[in-house]
């Protein structure tokens, strides 16, 4: 396979310096490359004895209004979201050579999709564990009028105990509102339209007709582009198809498919060949049904869904006990535009986060667990209230 010789002569130059306050008074010397992609190269650093994992954008693409603007939607993803299967990010700026960067914690493990390339099968004990987790996350998320996009195994980072990590929120999207599929324009107004050439994952979107994700993983109307149906369920779909794709060790429409394939109905589940039970094959075919309304209705219906086939099978979710994240994740300024990443070379008209920051304001919903939690603690307030005025009584 050719590579880019320009790709080829920018990984024998010196890594960049950077600067991260929270973490280091002097500037940080990145150590070699770790990971490459498209429009960005992931170095590694060691500071303070905190290993990181800084994604920069290639050169070039710093005046790419695509990838800034990419680049601007999955920071301001990860500033609203400070939960343990999200790696925590430990703040962003620009290197010496002026390119954009964002350092976040090095997860040390490998991906969903390296064990599927090898032929290794998730058990259903694994499987449920896993769908757990994220559901945990996606609740957090689309509550936060957040969603990804693009779920698949290769954005899904295991550590050696299990514990995952949800990458990539480049393609994420707002839910709510006129603006929930931002557009990024050049300096005449214009919608630039990204070459899926250039695209690690293949197509994306800039507006309606032209599909965004990995056609693989995506849902149906995801793949058909149609705004109006994607909503919760889109992500619930992708992240279904994720694992019921690593429990069969391969994916369930192939590596290669392509949008006619993925706008279609999904082929029945070929659990057939393997010993799942009938209520984990139920629970998979409800969340990738064809129409999102068949689905479940949020990620909190379908953890409480996960949970019950767990219990009927004797695992008793979550089968790890919950981390917290060691700092709070550094906040996006509501009327900020990420000007410390973009600083003059997103045009007028490109994306601006804070023309979509104006979330619900519908408080989170408690689950049935919580709630039952709740009156459990209010009863025995009262209880102890009620005997406390008896003995003052009998005192009396």
């Amino acid at each position: 396979m050719a590579q880019d010789p320009e790709l080829v002569r920018e990984l024998a130059e010196p890594p960049p310096v950077i600067e991260l306050p929270m973490l280091s008074a002097a500037p940080i010397a990145l150590a070699a490359p770790i990971g490459v992609g498209g429009a960005a190269i992931v170095y590694g650093a060691n500071v303070n004895g905190i290993a990181l994992a800084v994604k920069v954008l290639r050169r070039g693409r710093g005046n790419d209004v695509v990838g800034i603007e990419r680049f601007a939607r999955e920071l301001f993803a990860l500033s609203e979201l400070h939960h343990p299967s999200v790696p925590e990010c430990w703040g962003y700026g620009k290197t010496n050579d002026g390119r954009p960067f964002a350092a976040f914690t090095f997860v040390q493990g490998e991906t969903l999709r390296e064990p599927m390339l090898r032929g290794v099968r998730l058990r259903v004990r694994e499987a449920l564990g896993l769908l757990d987790d994220l559901l945990e996350l996606l609740v957090l998320a689309h509550q936060k009028g957040i969603l990804h996009r693009d779920i698949k195994p290769s954005n899904i980072m295991l550590e050696t105990d299990g514990h995952p990590f949800l990458l990539d929120f480049g393609l994420a999207q707002l839910l709510d509102g006129p603006c929930d599929a931002p557009v990024a324009r050049d300096s005449g107004g214009a919608e630039v339209v990204p070459d899926a050439a250039n695209e690690d994952d293949g197509a994306r979107v800039t507006g309606d007709g032209i599909a965004v994700g990995t056609p693989a993983y995506m849902a149906p109307e995801q793949a058909r582009a149609e705004r109006a149906a994607i909503g919760p369920s889109t992500d619930l779909f992708a992240l279904a198809l994720t694992v019921a794709s690593a429990m069969l060790g391969r994916p369930l429409r192939g590596t290669r498919a392509g949008l006619a394939e993925a706008a279609r109905p999904l082929a029945p589940l070929a659990f057939q060949d393997v010993e799942f039970p009938i209520e984990v094959a139920s629970l998979f075919e409800k969340a990738l049904a064809f129409q999102p309304e068949d689905r479940f209705r949020s990620a909190e219906a379908m953890q409480r869904a996960t949970r019950v086939v767990g219990r009927s099978l004797g695992i008793y979710l979550p089968l790890r006990r919950h981390r917290v994240a060691s700092h709070p994740a550094p906040s996006a300024d509501r009327s900020s535009k990420f000007t410390v990443i973009v600083n003059g070379n997103v045009p007028d008209g490109a994306w601006q986060p804070r023309q979509r920051l104006e979330f619900s304001s519908a408080p989170p919903t408690k689950s049935a667990e919580q709630k039952a939690r709740l009156g459990w603690l209010a009863a025995a307030i009262f209880v102890l209230a009620i005997a406390a005025l008896l003995v003052d009584a009998l005192r009396g």
